[in-house]
Order: C-alpha cells, then structure tokens, then sequence
C-alpha cells in the first residue's frame, strides 16, 4: 500500500466518522424531543402525584424506621449464649487459647463479634 492508498484511506475514515456523527446528533436530538414530551406530561399529572409521592415518602420511611429498629435488636448479643460459646471453645482445646483463636471460634460458629469487644466486654466481665 503506498502514501496515496492511504491517505484515501484516511479520508474515507474521517467521511465515515462524520457521517456517524450526523446520525448521533440525529438520535441526540429525537431524544431530546422525547425528553420534553415527558417532561409536558409530567407537569400536566404533577398535581395527581404530588399524594403518590407523599405516600411513598411515608411507606419508604417507615421501612427505614422497622429496618433501624431491627438493627438495633440485631446487634444486641446475649451475654449468656456468648458465654457458653466461648466455655464451649475453650474445653474443645488442649491448650490455652488467645483472644485471637477465641474470636475465629466465635467466627466460625456464626457469632458477629469484633476482636476488640471480645477482649475488652466479653471477658473483661467476671
């Protein structure tokens, strides 16, 4: 291929370039027209929705309250079921355990627990 191949080449690139431009802005603008239909038809129901969207504020915050009111029941550990978790890990051992080994128990016996609340309340208390 030599420099005049190519430079036809490259002209052929730029011309198909701008012809997808053309189409893209095409596009753009039959977008931008449906944008406005919608937006007309949004103001012309705006008052019938202004009720819908309140009621939807209302149910969304009232999962949002059950949901934190969970939480907070969820993160709550009963002292006693850690207790006999962490009595239970420690008789299945030979040795003596860290803080370190008895919070992997906890761990894989489905307990949510951090390593440091596990040193500084769980044993701590006695």
């Amino acid at each position: 291929m030599d420099i005049f191949d190519e430079k036809i080449k490259v002209y052929e690139l730029m011309s198909n370039i701008l012809n997808e431009k053309r189409e893209l802005n095409r596009q753009y603008g039959c977008l931008q027209e449906r944008l406005n239909e919608i937006e007309k038809v949004l103001k012309s129901s705006h008052t019938k929705t202004d009720g819908e969207k309140k009621k939807v504020v209302e149910i969304e915050s009232q999962k949002y309250f059950e949901s934190k009111k969970n939480m907070r029941n969820k993160s709550y550990l009963d002292y006693a079921k850690v207790a006999r978790q962490i009595t239970h890990i420690l008789k299945s051992s030979d040795v003596p355990l860290t803080i370190q080994n008895i919070h992997s128990g906890l761990q894989k016996l489905g307990v949510e627990v951090s390593k440091v609340n596990v040193s500084n309340n769980i044993l701590s208390v006695g």
